[in-house]
């Protein structure tokens, strides 16, 4: 058993030293070489979580390093004849610097002005997208038929050339614009693609070897590497896609320096970024092979890229069978032109296998070169050097160290040279120094300082740099904040030197980390995420390399993601329970948002499409229940989020309304009180006139009501009292004005009657025929408003104008009409605004002036066909925005990594979108993505088990993607190299291998599996001497050696929790009739309190009521499915419900119990004494298998083609029906008396 990872916590808790822990470390890996990635997987990880530094980190993996023995290389092929032996040999041809980076003999060099030259139109190659094949072969054939590429060529159907931007060894180099990524509105749709040379095309092995390596280079994510597309052909040409450039090439930048080389200060960060690259690529087992100046690059950022990692070598795993070719490289790249003899190793130019110590002599040749301006050796091969023993000449500026340390990269022996890329960082920079404590004096430092510079100025920069570490080594977050401005002013070279300091780059990164922390603290409701990733991108400026900052950064993502998955968890809660806004709960649509906007004020779940129609539901909810102020809040939040919302521009016309009819009810009650108070004993006429605009608008409002009628009445009693008074005096005139006056507020009755007995006693009617009231009807007619205010005033002079004219009268006739084709007018308008509510309360106006005008029942039909149309379109734009937020959600779910909900989305939207639409082949491969980056953790974390399993799920997927099928190549090799690690438990000898008939002894623990004992032979076991199922102790790894042995306690597996605790206990099924191989099934029904850890882990279902040891029921098979799933995702595993072939052949195991202690039914003399309800899943005796409760208690569900079947009978079925082999078909739907149990497929 490993004794490295108790000492590593003991070393992390300060519990023991760094010495103490190489010693365990040594030990362990003296013990069990096999371990080394493993142990080494776990240094990584510990150190990435920040809970070891990287000095800890460097010396552990340097110990792994040198305690893993070294790979012995086969012996050099014997040499060919000459007629036979590669042209182009490195150990055989000395290539001159002039003709390093040119075409071999042979090819064709285009001249300048044709290679930049576009190919005309008629000539240049279109191809097809599927003109890719795997057979490498019949390259050279199709290469003599074809030419080659030029600028204006378009490569797929997706890549257009558009010039040529490099030449070498190994092909040329085209800047291209990638139109997929154009049509997708990247920004920078550009790359770099190399088109291989001819002489790759004459040997497919070496292309093979590419292809392979190619895949291996995709995989390195590291800042100074440069990224790799793709690798492909297309006809004859064979291309890589790569990440591109701005900057120049490390070979032109040391040719600028013009014979002067750099100090160390000034070269240490290219250094340090060219050895970032190459660490990186040999911690993942990636040997460059051809590392040179020309092969590395410096963007106009400053960042170091190093690349051509495509012909790069995968380093042989020391843990690796030897007789294992699989992943070898087996045709060498280096004799075509992949070599450069300058900066090769004598090993490589020997022929020997790439070790990681050959890239390190290529990077010794590169440094002596950045501080020389020339090459250690005069550009002679490494053996060249060796044979004429030359030695490096030393350069002026080095520590004694720091020579020594580039000497030794230089040695011409692989055992001499510097073993790894972390020592060689380490002894070629500056020697940490502890300086005096600066924090106190800082001030007073830079004061002097000001004195000093005045006479030696690199002793003020000195003293500047002291008292900026002085600041932050004090720790505070002013000091630091105090500090930050001084380090971004110094030069970079200083910069780089000074944040060599360990302390200081723990105390800055710290800092930034805290604040990063704080602005994300969802415990204290921050979510400023925007201001973190700011804090981050200042981080990265200081120290763009760092693993630590890379974590922080990842973390961030992490928890981003996570967040808003949690928030879009929360909305659609929120949406389905109509929380809204904050005045319905505390908990509401509003506050996601609130939050949602902090995280990301662009996130698409800020403009959710469904989110129009919620807010328009429960503002209908509101206005039926008569609360305005809460439907005029919901409309106004949805008109925010969408202004052009008809449905909510409606209804904000209701609600405006409405809000309008409070205000005027208040104004209403307080004439009520007046007219049943001192006007309804009024003696004039004069006492009304300050209420006779109220006395309109009541009337508008409600004609009808109590107290206008008492009012009208009193109104009537004294005018008719007036009018006989001035008719009995002849004023006939002014009876008829007064009654005119007062018309608007009476009964159009009363006006009529009075007219005519005035008429009458006149004997003739009014001469003026209220003209100057028909002027003002005629000019109100001729500004329509068609609001309530014009309404009123158009009703008031029509009643004023019948005091003179009779209501048929064609002046009055024409004029009511008018009126109501403005209103008609005003109502197609409102309904070409989608305004139908208003549309339709206008043509109530305008049937209260002309109820027969036609034009009015044409305008009806046609908002009653327009409704129609817009219930449909509203109806299918929900249905549509259900979709859209599926989209959104299944994406944020990816993105978050939380599979087992993704696939539950995609089999909502599976079930909602045509079979062809194109998100349905672009979903599985987001999900995809998610089980690559849990696989990446898990392999991170050591637990390459689980990474095959998540990285096999991506498969399914997503089978085309060639960086799933590299990862999965790598990860199985890390399981095969990890599962040395634990010897095999007590492998059965002849004599004590169960039959598959017989019952094992009582008291055997479970055997190992072993290759002399298939699973098909495990024992059947009895259930006469088990033990309690709560007592046993159950292991942990499900295997098929496990199989039958679910009655004892070391034959009971289960999956841990990443969040705590563990899965349902397992027992493995034996091969048989009834299975083709073994598989895991739970030996209990699945309990309320394992159902309850998924509901609180996933937030999809609320708490469960039940108790914990009773069974899961209740629920639909949908969410026990969507436990499963659930189970799957967290554990790595794969988990389902039973098929019914299954669950029948699990309750069949031979031997069990005949005793009938079911919970079931049980009655004697018409009394029930058992079956009352559920009990516990532990309850009972288990069959042969392990298994328990398969008769009685909770029925299970059962997987029957497309449909259920509940098997095994329940506590309310009589205990003469119940059986194993009791089945019911079901439909699914949630039931009391259905549960289910778990199946778990085996490796």
């Amino acid at each position: 058993m490993s004794q490295f990872r108790p000492a590593l916590e003991s070393f992390v808790e300060g519990q023991t030293d760094l010495p103490a822990l190489q010693g365990e470390l040594r030990a362990d890996l003296s013990r069990e070489p096999s371990l080394a990635p493993v142990l080494g997987a776990l240094i990584e990880n510990t150190y990435r979580q920040g809970r070891i530094n990287g000095p800890a980190y460097l010396d552990l993996m340097e110990v792994v390093r040198s305690t893993t023995p070294p790979v012995i290389p086969p012996a050099p092929p014997a040499k060919a004849p000459e007629d036979e032996e590669t042209r182009y040999r490195p150990s055989a041809v000395s290539v001159s610097d002039e003709e390093e980076t040119k075409y071999r003999p042979g090819e064709k060099i285009l001249a300048d002005d044709q290679a930049t030259a576009l190919a005309p139109p008629e000539e240049r190659p279109r191809t097809s997208g599927n003109s890719t094949g795997p057979n490498w072969d019949s390259l050279q054939a199709a290469s003599s038929q074809a030419r080659p590429w030029r600028p204006g060529d378009t490569v797929k159907e997706r890549f257009i050339l558009e010039d040529i931007i490099g030449k070498g060894g190994m092909g040329v180099v085209f800047r291209v614009r990638d139109l997929r990524k154009e049509e997708a509105q990247d920004r920078n749709p550009y790359a770099a693609l190399k088109v291989l040379g001819e002489d790759f095309k004459r040997h497919p092995e070496s292309l093979k070897a590419l292809q392979r390596e190619a895949r291996k280079a995709q995989t390195l994510a590291h800042p100074n590497i440069v990224t790799v597309y793709d690798f492909d052909r297309d006809g004859a040409n064979v291309y890589i896609v790569m990440e591109l450039l701005e900057g120049q090439p490390l070979d032109r930048y040391i040719k600028g320096l013009e014979g002067v080389g750099l100090t160390m200060v000034k070269a240490l960060p290219i250094v340090r970024g060219l050895c970032g690259a190459l660490g990186y690529a040999h911690e993942h087992q990636v040997v460059h092979s051809d590392f040179k100046p020309a092969n590395a690059f410096i963007t106009k950022h400053g960042t170091i890229k190093v690349f051509d990692f495509g012909i790069a070598r995968a380093a042989k795993r020391p843990d690796a069978n030897a007789d294992d070719t699989s992943a070898m490289t087996l045709f060498d790249p280096g004799t075509l032109g992949a070599l450069t003899p300058a900066y090769a190793s004598c090993e490589m130019i020997e022929g020997l296998e790439p070790d990681p110590r050959d890239d390190i002599y290529a990077l010794g040749c590169v440094v002596y070169e950045l501080l020389t301006c020339t090459h250690p050796f005069e550009r002679k091969t490494a053996v060249q050097a060796r044979d004429a023993k030359m030695k490096p000449k030393p350069i002026r500026g080095l520590t004694s160290r720091q020579w020594r340390a580039l000497r030794r990269s230089l040695a011409f022996d692989r055992d001499a040279r510097t073993p790894s890329i972390a020592k060689f960082l380490e002894e070629i920079s500056p020697e940490k120094r502890s300086p005096a404590l600066w924090g106190g004096i800082a001030a007073g430092v830079l004061v002097l300082g000001a004195v000093a510079a005045l006479l030696v100025p690199d002793y003020l920069q000195r003293r500047r740099e002291e008292a900026l570490a002085g600041l932050i080594r004090t720790g505070t977050e002013e000091s630091i904040q105090q500090a930050l401005p001084g380090i971004e002013a110094l030069p970079a070279d200083a910069r780089v030197t000074l944040l060599l300091d360990d302390n200081l780059r723990s105390a800055l990164i710290g800092h930034f980390n805290s604040k990063i922390d704080s602005a994300t603290d969802a415990s204290k409701q921050r979510y400023d995420y925007p201001q973190a990733e700011a804090q981050l991108v200042e981080l990265r400026k200081l120290f763009p390399d760092s693993q630590a900052v890379s974590q922080i950064g990842e973390a961030l993502t992490t928890r981003k993601n996570d967040e808003i998955k949690r928030q879009s968890d929360r909305l659609d809660e929120y949406l389905s329970k109509g929380w809204l806004v904050d005045t319905q709960n505390a908990d509401s649509v509003a506050g996601v948002l609130r939050i949602v906007a902090q995280i990301d004020p662009k996130h698409p779940l800020l403009i959710d499409p469904r989110l129009p129609s919620a807010y328009a539901e429960q503002a209908q909810i509101a206005l039926r229940k008569e609360d305005v102020a809460l439907a005029q809040s919901l409309t106004q939040a949805g008109l925010i989020v969408a202004p052009s919302d008809r449905t909510l521009k409606d209804l904000n016309d209701t609600v405006a309304r409405e809000l309008e009819a409070q205000r005027q009810a208040t104004r209403m009650a307080d004439l009520r009180r007046k007219l049943a108070g001192e006007l309804s004993a009024a003696t004039s006429l004069s006492a009304f006139d300050p209420v006779h605009e109220d006395l309109l608008l009541l009337q508008s409002a409600a004609d009808d009501d109590a107290a206008l009628t008492v009012a009208r009445r009193r109104v009537e009693e004294l005018l008719g009292n007036e009018i006989q008074t001035l008719s009995s005096r002849q004023s006939y005139d002014d009876a008829q004005a007064l009654l005119a006056r007062y018309a608007d507020i009476v009964q159009p009755q009363f006006v009529d009657a009075r007219r005519s007995a005035i008429d009458a006693a006149r004997g003739q009617p009014s001469s003026n025929g209220g003209a100057e009231i028909n002027r003002a009807l005629d000019a109100l007619l001729q500004t329509p408003a068609a609001d309530d205010a014009w309404d009123i005033k158009v009703h008031s002079q029509l009643a004023k104008l019948s005091a003179y004219l009779s209501p048929q009268d064609s002046v009055i006739v024409s004029a009511r009409q008018r009126a109501a084709e403005v209103h008609v007018t005003a109502a197609t308008t409102l309904r070409s605004q989608g305004r139908l509510s208003e549309a339709e309360r206008t043509l109530q106006q305008a049937k209260a002036f002309a109820p027969g005008l036609s034009a009015i029942a044409q305008e009806q039909q046609l908002l009653a066909q327009m409704r129609a149309e817009q219930d449909a379109k509203d109806r299918e734009q929900k249905r549509l925005a259900e979709l859209a937020a599926l989209r959104q959600k299944l994406s944020d779910q990816a993105t978050a990594n939380d599979v087992a909900g993704a696939t539950a989305t995609l089999r909502d939207l599976r079930a909602g979108l045509p079979a062809n639409d194109p998100f349905l082949s672009t979903a599985p491969k987001a999900i995809a993505g998610a089980y690559v980056r849990l696989a990446a953790t898990a392999a991170r974390n050591g637990r390459f088990d689980t990474a095959m399993s998540q990285i096999d799920r991506a498969l399914e997927l997503d089978r085309t993607n060639p960086q799933i099928v590299a990862a999965r190549e790598e990860y199985s090799q890390q399981l095969a190299a990890s599962s040395k690690q634990t010897p095999p438990a007590q492998a059965p000898t002849a004599a004590a291998t169960p039959s598959s008939t017989a019952p094992a002894p009582a008291k055997t623990d479970p055997p190992s599996q072993t290759a002399s004992q298939p699973a098909a032979q495990a024992p059947a076991q009895t259930a006469a001497a088990t033990t309690p199922a709560a007592s046993q102790a159950p292991t942990t790894a499900c295997t098929p050696a496990l199989a039958g042995y679910g009655t004892r306690s070391r034959g009971v597996c289960f999956d841990s929790l990443p969040t705590g605790g563990r899965g349902p206990e397992l027992v493995v099924v034996p091969a048989g009739a009834g299975a083709a191989k073994p598989f895991a099934i739970s030996r209990f029904e699945v309990s309320a309190g394992e159902f309850a850890a998924f509901c609180k882990a996933s937030g999809k279902c609320g708490n469960t009521a039940a108790q914990a040891d009773l069974p899961m029921t209740s629920i639909a098979a949908s969410d026990a499915q969507n436990y499963v799933d659930w189970l799957s995702m967290t554990t790595g595993a794969t988990y389902r419900l039973p098929t019914d072939a299954e669950w029948s052949y699990a309750a069949s195991a031979p031997g069990g119990s005949t005793e009938r202690d079911f919970n079931c039914v049980v009655e004697i003399n018409g009394q029930k004494i058992r079956g009352f309800g559920l009990g516990s899943v532990r309850a009972g005796r288990p069959n042969s298998w392990g298994l328990y409760n398969l008769a009685g208690n909770a029925q299970e569900w059962a997987k029957n083609g497309d449909g259920w079947n509940a098997r095994g009978g329940a506590f309310s079925d009589p205990i003469s029906q119940c059986s194993p082999a009791l089945t019911r078909a079901v439909g699914g739907a949630a039931d009391a008396a259905t549960g289910f149990r778990v199946v778990r497929d085996l490796r």
